[in-house]
């Protein structure tokens, strides 16, 4: 029962994307909600390949009623981009991650440097 929860917490979206305080507030608010039946349910197991961005093979949202995945639907966590995909991919490898914080610094730089040359101009 914490699908939306962790869904909120891990978005992609920065702007949808939980703050601690309200997580918490969140958190309170549907532990509040829950019979002690309901919170004595054991988790289902898990896969045993776990990759957090590929939803069809692992979807938190998998066995739970259908009125809490309609109450809660609002909060599920859209499938990641094509370019996220991709990104991730390449980001499992040390030179995947390499290339892509050299890229970054060179984005930084350049930005830097053209900051730079408009605040000249003034």
């Amino acid at each position: 029962l914490l699908a939306p929860f962790l869904d909120r917490l891990i978005t992609d979206d920065l702007h949808e994307r939980f703050t601690s305080s309200a997580a918490l507030r969140f958190f309170e608010d549907i532990l509040s909600q829950l019979s002690p039946a309901q919170l004595s349910i054991p988790p289902p197991p898990s896969p045993s390949h776990y990759t957090p961005w590929e939803p069809a093979k692992y979807n938190r949202w998998r066995g739970l009623p259908e009125d809490f995945l309609k109450q809660w639907a609002h909060f599920r966590a859209p499938l990641p981009l094509m370019y996220t995909k991709v990104l991730r991919h390449i980001c499992l490898t040390l030179w995947g991650i390499r290339c892509v914080r050299a890229i970054r610094h060179f984005k930084r730089v350049i930005l830097r440097i053209r900051q730079f040359a408009q605040e000249r101009r003034r």
